[in-house]
C-alpha cells in the first residue's frame, strides 16, 4: 500500500464528504487513501457478511470433498444433509 503525504492525511481526515467519513470509521486513513485512489469512481458491491462466510464454507466443503471425504463426512462435519453437500460440490 501506499503512503499517503501529510496534506492528503490531513485532507482526508477532515472530509466533510459523508461516504469517506464512514470509512474512516472502520479503514485506516492509508487504506481509504488507497481506496480512493485506486477505486475513486468505481461502483462496487461487497457480500453481505453471512454471503462471504457462506461462500468460505463452500470452498472448504469442496476442498475436504476433492481430498477424499463422503458427502455424509460432510455432511455430519459441515451440519449440512448430504443433499445439500452435493449441491454444493457440483455447482
Amino acid at each position: 500500500m501506499e503512503k499517503p503525504s501529510e496534506q492528503m492525511v490531513k485532507a482526508i481526515k477532515e472530509t466533510k464528504i459523508k461516504s469517506v467519513q464512514e470509512l474512516l470509521e472502520v479503514l485506516s486513513v492509508e487504506a481509504v487513501y488507497n481506496l480512493l485512489k485506486n477505486y475513486g469512481g468505481v461502483q462496487m458491491a461487497l457480500p453481505k457478511f453471512d454471503s462471504f462466510l457462506k461462500i468460505e464454507r463452500n470452498e472448504k466443503i469442496k476442498d475436504d470433498y476433492y481430498k477424499g471425504q463422503t458427502y455424509n463426512e460432510l455432511a455430519m462435519k459441515y451440519g449440512l444433509s448430504s443433499r445439500q453437500i452435493q449441491l454444493i460440490i457440483n455447482k
